[in-house]
């Protein structure tokens, strides 16, 4: 079989990958259902190239473990098997996954006078909030309303 010039190691081209476009594969489960993406490969994910990379190589280049990896391909990350059964991962297509991923995971923007209480484990109105200006950080402080915890939010200043 000729190799697709874009893919200068890989057996099978592009257009066979499976694409966010497309359905996941059968029995697939949602995504990230258990653990979190670690930083390095949200960090790291922007860089692959446009070409397929078996799982080691790109478990390598991402700083995490090629089971890792291959675990996530039950999580609806897209991959493809050659005719031989050898899994291959588009570098843009994991990269778009792991954006989507990374904004699957983040939750509910809190209100304005609202930060997360460690008490209670859940976001919560602050009575009695106390601002503090740190150049073009500010930091919320007061008291949890439910539980009465201290409780502290950051957030950049608005430039106004």
């Amino acid at each position: 079989m000729p190799k697709d010039p874009a893919t200068p190691h890989s057996p099978i081209g592009p257009a066979t990958l499976e694409s966010p476009d497309r359905p996941p594969s059968p029995g697939a489960r949602p995504a990230m259902t258990r653990g979190r993406m670690p930083r390095s490969v949200t960090l790291r994910a922007p860089g692959p190239l446009p070409m397929l990379y078996r799982p080691g190589e790109l478990a390598r280049a991402m700083g995490i473990s090629p089971f890792t990896l291959r675990g996530w391909t039950g999580r609806g990350m897209p991959h493809e098997r050659d005719a031989q059964g050898h899994l291959w991962i588009d570098g843009r297509a994991f990269a778009a996954w792991v954006r989507a991923e990374r904004r699957a995971v983040s939750g509910p923007k809190l209100a304005a006078d609202e930060a997360f209480c460690f008490g209670c484990n859940r976001p919560t109105r602050l009575t009695d909030p106390v601002r503090h200006v740190h150049g073009r950080w500010i930091r919320l402080s007061g008291r949890c309303a439910v539980c009465g915890t201290a409780v502290n939010r950051g957030g950049r200043r608005d430039p106004s």
